[in-house]
């Protein structure tokens, strides 16, 4: 038991979107049609490019009105970063856990439009 940290109920919208995003990561065919690259694709490239692609996937052109995305990329890049640098049984946390959080925190927590 962790000290000092309570346990809440999640927000359904949390729990689709973490549904949705773990779905997606188990499937090639529906990343490569909502973000135009693979698995294996989005691992290779850095937090920036990775974010920027998950924001890009998400966000409708209506989000325009919201100004800069560079607070954004910024933001989900560092995320993605600390992501990646998550040690499971000594071993970098699977591509694929990677996305899903990240995926998962675009989809609960920004006005997106899906398209």
């Amino acid at each position: 038991l962790v000290t000092g940290v309570q346990t809440c109920a999640l927000p359904i919208s949390t729990k689709l979107a973490a549904s949705y995003c773990d779905v997606m990561s188990q499937n090639e065919d529906l990343l490569v049609e909502r973000l135009g690259a693979s698995g294996a694709e989005l691992a290779a490239l850095s937090s920036s490019e990775f974010g920027s692609t998950l924001l890009e996937g998400f966000y409708g052109p209506a989000t325009a009105l919201q100004g800069d995305r560079i607070a954004d990329v910024d933001v989900l890049s560092s995320l993605i970063t600390v992501l990646r640098g998550v040690q499971v049984n000594n071993q970098a946390a699977p591509s694929s856990a990677v996305f899903m959080g990240a995926c998962a925190a675009v989809l609960s927590s920004a006005e997106f439009y899906i398209y």
